[in-house]
């Protein structure tokens, strides 16, 4: 049996409340809170190292589209500190970093990866579009985290950091790159 299901039938009564139990029941509730914590830690600490122009991964903290919806009376203030670019600038901006539940600019991206941007306590830097296109959604929803890794097919480094141009461009995937090879 394995911790959870200890725990959850300790917590359904599906197993005798005896000392013995309780004590195992003590134990796996308190391994599984420590493995939370660590994991918390691990992604706050993700978060805030993470720079998209060097990492092979970033990590957006946020909620899942169905809990927006179920919450939309709630969450259709966004409070002024969170918004703080123009709109042109917006418009650039990658929706990973755009706490608006709201923005129509950016919902289509938010439902496709099941992730709403939200602040965990501190504001984000704001990233380009273009800096986090090359990341793919690897891992969905980790108590609230989604964890993006970088897509070096169609993605390949030398295109998208180096800017390599299209005559060198040998990977037959590279989005970067697919509209002009189809012109030459």
């Amino acid at each position: 049996m394995t911790q959870y299901e200890l725990v959850f039938y300790y917590e359904n009564n599906l197993i005798d409340h005896n000392p013995a139990e309780e004590a195992r029941y003590q134990w796996a509730r308190n391994a599984i809170q420590a493995e939370h914590e660590e994991n918390h830690a691990y992604h706050l600490r993700k978060i805030k190292e993470q720079n998209p122009d060097n990492a092979d991964a970033l990590v957006v903290y946020g909620r899942r589209t169905a809990e927006v919806i179920k919450h939309s009376d709630s969450l259709h203030k966004v409070p002024g500190c969170w918004k703080n670019t123009t709109k042109e600038e917006h418009f650039e901006e990658s929706w990973m970093t755009c706490y608006d539940p709201w923005c129509t600019t950016h919902w289509q991206q938010k439902v496709k990866y099941d992730t709403f941007p939200w602040p965990n306590g501190t504001i984000q830097p704001k990233y380009t579009a273009k800096q986090t296109r090359r990341f793919k959604i690897r891992r969905r929803m980790v108590e609230r985290y989604t964890i993006f890794e970088e897509d070096l097919e169609e993605y390949p480094t030398e295109c998208d950091i180096d800017g390599l141009s299209t005559e060198y461009c040998r990977e037959p995937e590279c989005r970067i790159h697919r509209e002009s090879k189809i012109e030459l």
